[in-house]
């Protein structure tokens, strides 16, 4: 068998020249040499309508590339890396995605019967006998074999904010997958392991999950109206709350509010409303200052002009929400679906907290999804934005003086006079296309 092709980044010919060879390869004696691939670069190419049966490309980067239409079954994909790829009626069928990153990919209408999705990493073999991953920059002298760690799983497979409407995902292994903002629209899951898998601010409307292992799985924020659970094994599974009685209780609730924020913690209490679904609520003008919304469902509800200074919003799901002109100094948004959000002119600043030991707390949207939200003119200032997915936001006129960007995703994102002053720029995908 052929050694693989290693570390190559690939143009539109020779891809296809390639690619041509694999298919009349495929198509002549069982015993043909098929050309494989390791760690190369095919990003933004074209792959569509291509019949790859057990096309190999372990490690290889797939980055907006257009796979759509090809027969990719039983192919090996492990820790491919497929964020933004065009993967629309692909068939997967019992292809081997450990370890990939599907982040934000389009997989409408794929099939994904029997493919392995756990987690899984990419190490490499050196001289001294240990193990290398794939990430570390050493000489290439240093590498002679790959090898599949599946026994000790390094990362979850990074699914986060895929299209999957339709797909059929049945009797697949998910165990443990990111599928954080994924649209699962009408897909079937039946008698799938989702173990594990965290499913905040998905959308299962209509999913089909019959006979599918739910154990540890997390719904809070996700939307599964419709959704068929029948006969799933769903122990330890957690669900979103709905609040009996919201227009009775939440005056009372925000009334003990104010006297907690007024009396400094000593009377009243503080607003909770972890894991509670207050979709298209209005919270307009109110002081929610340090209110806690913790893996809460806030799709569509409106915080315009609230001040919500030290909210804690880590983990919900609020597209499409308002928040426009609300100060949000020093809150807590890591890891939260703003998909379509409004923070047109809102404070996303540090807040300054007096005292005997004074000290400055950013705002946090590290590993968030602002995709397509609105921050036209908002204040950003020192704001941590570390692995935040922006793609197609709108950042025009806005203050990131001191912001810190660390591998931040900002594609198709509008920085149109935007204040960068002071701010951490390190490996941000899109800026340089972002800012011309």
């Amino acid at each position: 068998m052929a050694a693989p092709l290693q570390r190559r980044v690939f143009d539109q010919a020779t891809l296809n020249h390639f690619l041509d060879l694999y298919e009349r390869s495929s198509r002549g004696p069982a015993f043909a040499e098929r050309p494989s691939f390791l760690a190369c670069d095919f990003s933004g190419l074209d792959f569509s309508g291509r019949d790859l049966t057990n096309f190999s490309a372990i490690g290889c980067r797939f980055v907006n590339a257009d796979l759509s239409r090809s027969n990719l079954s039983f192919a090996n994909l492990y820790a491919a890396d497929l964020r933004g790829a065009i993967l629309k009626n692909v068939d997967f069928t019992r292809a081997d995605l450990r370890g990939a990153c599907l982040r934000s990919a389009d997989l409408g209408g794929a099939n994904l019967q029997e493919a392995s999705l756990e987690r899984g990493a990419l190490f490499f073999a050196s001289i001294d006998g240990g193990f290398r991953d794939t990430a570390v920059p050493v000489k290439s002298a240093y590498y002679r074999q790959i090898h599949h760690l599946a026994p000790e799983p390094i990362r979850d497979t990074d699914m986060r904010g895929v299209i999957l409407e339709h797909a059929d995902i049945s009797d697949s292994d998910l165990s443990f997958t990111d599928l954080t903002g994924a649209n699962l629209t009408g897909a079937n899951l039946t008698r799938s392991n989702l173990t594990g898998a965290r499913f905040f601010g998905a959308n299962l409307t209509g999913a089909k999950l019959q006979g599918a292992k739910l154990r540890q799985t997390n719904f809070v924020t996700a939307i599964y109206d419709s959704a068929q659970f029948k006969d799933c094994d769903i122990s330890g599974t957690v669900f979103p709350r709905e609040m009996p009685d919201f227009d009775a209780e939440f005056p009372r609730r925000l009334a003990r509010h104010t006297r907690w924020v007024q009396s400094l913690g000593s009377e009243g209490e503080r607003l909770d409303f972890t894991m509670i679904d207050l979709r298209g609520k209005k919270f307009d003008g109110l002081d929610l200052s340090a209110a806690v919304f913790t893996l809460s469902l806030l799709d569509e509800a409106s915080f315009a002009g609230c001040y919500m200074a030290m909210a804690e919003l880590n983990g919900v799901s609020a597209r499409k929400a308002r928040f426009d002109k609300a100060d949000l100094r020093g809150s807590n948004l890591t890891r939260g679906n703003f998909t379509l959000a409004n923070f047109q002119g809102a404070n996303l600043g540090m807040m300054d907290i007096a005292g005997m030991h004074p000290m400055s707390v950013p705002t946090r949207l590290t590993q968030s999804c602002i995709m397509a939200a609105n921050f036209d003119n908002a204040v950003l200032t020192g704001a941590d934005l570390e692995l935040a997915d922006a793609t197609e936001a709108r950042f025009t006129s806005a203050n990131l003086a001191g912001a810190v960007l660390i591998n931040t995703y900002c594609y198709g994102a509008n920085f149109r006079g935007t204040n960068f002053d002071n701010a951490v720029l390190t490996h941000v995908r899109g800026l340089e296309f972002s800012l011309t």
